[in-house]
């Protein structure tokens, strides 16, 4: 319908108006005077869309059916409403202290359920006549009158109206007559209180519904239980949490719309009392639709829940609000109304009264084939099985057992459980004791046999005593026997585990060593500070380069090259400075020669560059006067600007007229003839020449 998701659950501390219900018959007619104008006013023919701004035209509905019968979608383009007519119930289960009151709106053609405006202090009572101006909504279950936009005016009183629908409950249930005004007879089972509202349950014929009206001050509510009524209320709808019809309860104007048409017994335990197996029996089943009247024995009782009690002719299980404390063997007077769950008569909506204190009832030692003849439902009895399941997560605990291939369960709350129930293990031989709660299959009956048969059983424990260990599991169980399993293939799987790792590991050592090996090495031949090569690794390049140009008759060059004036720079500027203008130095010697040459440090502010395979000494020179050109731009420090120049010795040989020794000597002596004709530029020897100038 139109409600919030879960509008049935107890709300509190919200008010209601008193509920008005006679007014003077002049107001009804001055209200048909308004519907009337209204209806041949032009404002009533036509609006716009208030959801649109105004965007499309729409027409303006004037009537409560109308806007009932509009689909979902048509009613979610909130169709402007001009309506009068009366409000003839609160929803009272709103709550208007968080901005949320509704009721049902009525005129001659239906009803609608209208939310009222959040700003509405004073919600109008039931026989209210109202004007209102608003717009359409889906609601949750079917269109309603929606807050937005509305503009609600009292006009005046009148009575409620004189004409409810009067369906059976199947029709109420199936949504049909949502929001209708209707009338129902049946007897009050239970009321509930909630402090702003009231609900209660009646059965009527075919079920029970639920009603749901404010409180008034100075009414009393308990003298409806056991009471035939007849109630005027609005059929609002039970859903789901995705909107579909679950069945309906019963919203009313207040205690007066509940006409008492049988008062209930002024005491009911005054009634005759009868023997639980004359319950739902031919000869009783008139007065049987009433509360009705036992006595017998305790043999069971969860406070609050249920308890159960054993006459001479047999058991019956209650349900009860009640919490007063019993002790088994009590001989107590019940009150309540007699039902069948599952096949088997219980009570609901059941007060108690003790009369007399008594001994606790022995039950009957009986095999699992005779629990099934259906023959002890609901008396205290008792059973050997073995446990092969236990369950405390819930509220209750359940032990699932087994007796003679047949599988049963036992319950105990968890609020009366101890922690003797870690004891039932399963594997163990128990014997249990408790009430007997057969499960019968109703559908027999259609199945032509006539008779229910008996389906299965469960035990209602009463305390953890109830379950006494007759035998210990065996330890060598199939469970243990997994288990023993598993801790095999565990421990192969572990060593397999072990076995892969250590060569993982071994793999990762060797790694470590090559890694550490490799690192050594390249400190060993490379230059800490610059990452040039050392002269080890240079010597070693030499080396090839000179019997690859001695074999192949290629050229070959080498550079000799050092700092100008590197000691005045260090003393100058400090070390760190120093070693940035070597590494800058080496550096910039890099970013000039090609990707075969070989540029190594030689130790202080020397450096050596060797050039194989050269056509010629051209580019020998050119590459060593690029060096020179590169180091004529400043280098940046952290301390200073530091002008730097080197000064570079050639020696360049065209294969194999030289030795490398040699050769490493005419470059030494091209490098000292350079640093004496003034620095910062190069000098080459070619080995067919003594000396050659640049």
């Amino acid at each position: 319908m139109h409600r919030a998701k879960g509008w049935r659950r107890t709300r509190q501390g919200q008010g209601m108006l008193p509920v008005r219900l006679r007014i003077f018959s002049i107001r009804a007619s001055l209200l048909a005077v308004n519907i009337l104008v209204c209806c041949l006013s032009p404002a009533g023919a036509s609006g716009k869309n208030p959801a649109a701004g105004g965007a499309s035209t729409l027409r303006t509905i004037t009537t409560a059916a109308e806007a009932h019968n509009l689909t979902r979608e048509e009613a979610s383009r909130a169709y402007p409403v001009n309506l009068h007519g009366m409000i003839t119930s609160i929803d009272a289960t709103s709550m208007p202290d968080h901005g949320f009151s509704a009721g049902f709106f009525h005129d001659s053609t239906g009803t609608i359920y209208i939310e009222f405006p959040a700003e509405m202090k004073n919600v109008p009572a039931s026989g209210t006549l109202v004007e209102v101006q608003g717009q359409t909504g889906p609601g949750l279950f079917a269109p309603i009158i929606s807050r937005e936009n509305q503009h609600l005016r009292i006009v005046g009183h009148a009575a409620l109206p004189a004409n409810p629908v009067r369906d059976p409950l199947n029709i109420l249930e199936s949504g049909t007559e949502d929001s209708k005004w209707v009338e129902a007879d049946g007897i009050i089972h239970s009321v509930i209180d909630h402090k702003s509202y009231v609900t209660m349950q009646m059965a009527m014929v075919g079920g029970t519904v639920g009603i749901s009206l404010p409180v008034e001050s100075g009414v009393d509510y308990a003298r409806y239980i056991d009471a035939t009524v007849r109630v005027q209320a609005n059929a609002a709808p039970l859903f789901n949490l995705v909107n579909q019809i679950m069945g309906v309860t019963l919203l009313a104007p207040g205690a007066s719309s509940i006409k008492i048409l049988k008062p209930a017994p002024a005491d009911p335990f005054q009634q005759p009392v009868l023997l639980i197996d004359q319950l739902l029996r031919w000869d009783h089943l008139a007065e049987q639709r009433h509360r009705v009247h036992m006595r017998g024995r305790v043999t069971l009782l969860w406070p609050a829940v249920s308890f159960c009690v054993q006459d001479s002719s047999r058991g019956i299980c209650a349900q009860t609000a009640e919490d007063a404390r019993l002790a088994l063997g009590d001989v107590v007077d019940v009150v309540g109304f007699v039902d069948a769950v599952n096949g088997t008569p219980v009570m609901t909506d059941a007060i108690y009264r003790k009369i007399r204190s008594g001994d606790p009832i022995a039950p009957q030692a009986l095999s699992a084939a005779e629990v099934l003849q259906g023959l002890n439902d609901s008396e205290l009895i008792q059973l050997n099985g073995r446990v092969i399941g236990v369950n405390s997560e819930d509220s209750d605990t359940v032990l699932q057992l087994i007796s003679e291939a047949t599988i049963y369960t036992a319950l105990l709350p968890n609020s009366i459980a101890s922690s003797a129930a870690s004891d039932w293990k399963p594997g163990s031989t128990v014997q249990i004791t408790g009430i007997c709660s057969m499960k019968f299959d109703e559908k027999s009956r259609t199945r032509g046999e006539g008779i229910t048969s008996t389906r299965s059983f469960r035990f209602l424990l009463r305390s953890p005593k109830d379950v006494m260990i007759v035998e210990g599991p065996s330890w060598w169980t199939p469970l243990h026997m997994i288990s023993v399993l598993t801790i095999a293939l565990a421990g192969t799987v572990i060593a397999l585990i072990w076995v892969i790792v250590l060569r993982k590991r071994l793999k990762h050592q060797a790694e470590l060593l090559r890694a550490s090996e490799e690192r050594f090495r390249h400190m060993a031949l490379h230059d800490h500070l610059t990452k040039l090569a050392t002269r080890l690794l240079f010597e070693d390049r030499l080396h090839v380069a000179w019997e690859t140009s001695t074999r192949y008759r290629t050229g070959m060059a080498l550079l000799v090259l050092d700092v100008d004036r590197f000691k005045t720079i260090n003393d100058t500027y400090g070390h760190q400075a120093g070693d940035e203008v070597l590494r800058i130095t080496a550096n910039r010697i890099l970013a000039i020669v090609r990707s075969i040459d070989t540029v190594a440090r030689l130790g202080g502010d020397e450096f050596a560059v060797l050039l194989p395979e050269l056509p010629n000494s051209y580019m020998a020179k050119s590459i060593a006067a690029r060096i020179i050109e590169a180091m004529s731009t400043p280098i940046l420090t952290i301390s200073a600007e530091i002008s730097a120049s080197v000064s570079i010795g050639l020696c360049f040989t065209p294969g194999g007229t030289i030795n490398k020794e040699e050769l490493m000597k005419r470059a030494d002596a091209a490098l000292y003839e350079a640093k004496q004709l003034g620095r910062g530029r190069f000098e080459c020897i070619e080995s067919t020449a003594e000396y050659t100038s640049s």
